[in-house]
Parts: structure tokens; C-alpha cells; sequence
């Protein structure tokens, strides 16, 4: 908290806040005392950019991209069919920017992760939104590969 002298101004600085937060609370500054209001803005995550199919051949990579926004920021999580998947370096590498940006590289795709899809969870406390896609297999040996069925999903949780 900082207090002016010359305006009277009294800045109140809140690094991390919760909805159970909100409330008016009484400040103190010297000898006088003023009521404060706080309310918590929150916005449901909601990707800007859902993820798209992507057709790979067997030991290629595969990058899943998708932008998300919310308050307070979301919490990103990835799965490959059912199961979660973390970054590993090896097999998976996700990152996630300061400007919403949330990426899934899989390193090598395997035959087995044909038809699979993949989605991306974005939750924070003001609820949680999901994008799918599928990794679909692409030409081998100069023949085409079984095709997968697209889904393009956007589902909102919460």
C-alpha cells in the first residue's frame, strides 16, 4: 500500500486474489478511515483458437496449438486419448505463453497414435473449457494410411 501525501491517494497493490475476497473492508491511513470495495473479476477460459487435425506419418512430429484466455489464467492440461501426458522432453513438449498460447509437440508420432485424439483442458476457478482434435495418419511408403475419423470439438465445462 502506498499513501500520497501531497493528493490524500492511497494505492492498494493485490498480487493474488480469490472470489471469497469480495467484500468492503475499512482502511486505515493515519487518523482517517475509508471503506473499500474489492471485487474478483473472473472469465471462464475460451480458446480463441481451438486445435486443428493433424496428419502425420509414423516417426514424424505433430504440433497441437491453441490459444486460450481467461481470468485468472488458466491452467492448461493435455491428454493423448484418455491418458494425461506431461512434458517429457523425449516423447511430449508443452509449453504455454504469456500470451495465451498453449503447444503439444509430440515428438515422434507411433503408429499406435493414429485415429487418437487429442485435447487440450483449459480450468482456472471460473470454470474449465476443452478443444479437440485427432492425430490422423497420413501417407507411408507411398500408400495412404486408414483414415481416422476428424472431430473439431469445442466443449465448455463447467
Amino acid at each position: 500500500m502506498s499513501h500520497d501525501e501531497s493528493t490524500g491517494e492511497v494505492t492498494l497493490f493485490v498480487e493474488k486474489s480469490l472470489v471469497i475476497d469480495c467484500g468492503t473492508y475499512a482502511v486505515h491511513v493515519g487518523q482517517a478511515t475509508s471503506q473499500l470495495k474489492v471485487d474478483i473479476i473472473l472469465e471462464r477460459p475460451v480458446f480463441i483458437e481451438g486445435l486443428t487435425d493433424q496428419t502425420v506419418v509414423a516417426g514424424q512430429p505433430a504440433k497441437f496449438t491453441a490459444v486460450v484466455r481467461g481470468v485468472p489464467r488458466p491452467h492448461i492440461r493435455w491428454f493423448i486419448g484418455d491418458m494425461e501426458v506431461f512434458d517429457t522432453a523425449d516423447k511430449y513438449i508443452a509449453s504455454y505463453s504469456e500470451d495465451g498460447r498453449a503447444e503439444l509437440t509430440v515428438v515422434a508420432v507411433s503408429s499406435s497414435d493414429a485415429g487418437l485424439y487429442c485435447e487440450c483442458r483449459a480450468s482456472s476457478e471460473a470454470g474449465e473449457a476443452s478443444s479437440l482434435a485427432v492425430l490422423m495418419p497420413g501417407w507411408c511408403q507411398g500408400k495412404p494410411a486408414v483414415p481416422a475419423c476428424s472431430v473439431r470439438t469445442l466443449r465448455i465445462i463447467g
